[in-house]
């Protein structure tokens, strides 16, 4: 769209129940300019990963770095990748204090030392994610309280992360004004979890087809 322009799009693809092999042919597809449709979508990756294959930049011992973390190098040099899935996917089972704050000190030394920056923080996930900074649906979520033994703000601020993303389809807080709490608004968490269920099955489907 020429200027003066009338409107903006963003576009981030989620790397939930991604693995190396898809998260190339998503790109290859959307990003690649001849064989593709051209478009600058960037990606996510987790710092830790927990299920065989997650596409992650450490194994599951927080410490060793897995198969994809230079390909996520090479990724956030190009671009490619400008935003951290939080320390890792922790549904069902919360992280450990103790072993989170490895995690998150470990990624962002080895950044600091490489001389990466990411730009966003995806804040999603079920309550058992207490990693995860503020969100007026999930009062669980610590990671930005000081008090809280799941603190690790400053890390993130330290990988240059400026933006966080609310997880909430509404318009707040972009218009200023807090809605309330309606019983729409608080089931639709849930409802979107259930559809991610169902996708993801579906997904599993047909690639065992």
């Amino acid at each position: 769209m020429p200027f003066p322009y009338l409107a903006a799009l963003s576009i981030c693809s989620d790397i939930d129940e991604c693995d190396r092999r898809t998260f190339l042919a998503v790109h290859q597809f959307i990003n690649d300019p001849d064989g593709g449709l051209g478009l600058p979508i960037a990606d996510s990756f987790f710092a830790v990963g927990r299920s065989p294959g997650q596409f992650a930049y450490c194994l599951s011992d927080g410490r060793t770095p897995g198969p994809d973390a230079e390909l996520i190098v090479k990724a956030i040099r190009a671009g490619l990748i400008d935003s951290l899935h939080s320390w890792g996917d922790f549904n069902d089972t919360p992280p450990q204090p103790s072993e989170l704050r490895d995690i998150a000190s470990r990624l962002t030394e080895d950044f600091t030392r490489r001389g990466l920056q990411l730009k966003v923080w995806i804040n999603h996930g079920d309550p058992c994610n207490r990693q995860n900074l503020r969100a007026r649906l999930q009062p669980g979520y610590s990671g930005g309280d000081p008090g809280s033994p799941f603190f690790t703000l400053d890390l993130v601020r330290a990988l240059g992360i400026k933006y966080y993303w609310w997880s909430e389809l509404v318009d707040w807080p972009l218009s200023g004004r807090e809605p309330p709490v309606t019983m729409r608004v608080t089931v639709q968490p849930f409802i979107n979890h259930l559809k991610n269920v169902i996708k993801i099955l579906i997904g599993h489907r047909q690639l065992i087809r």
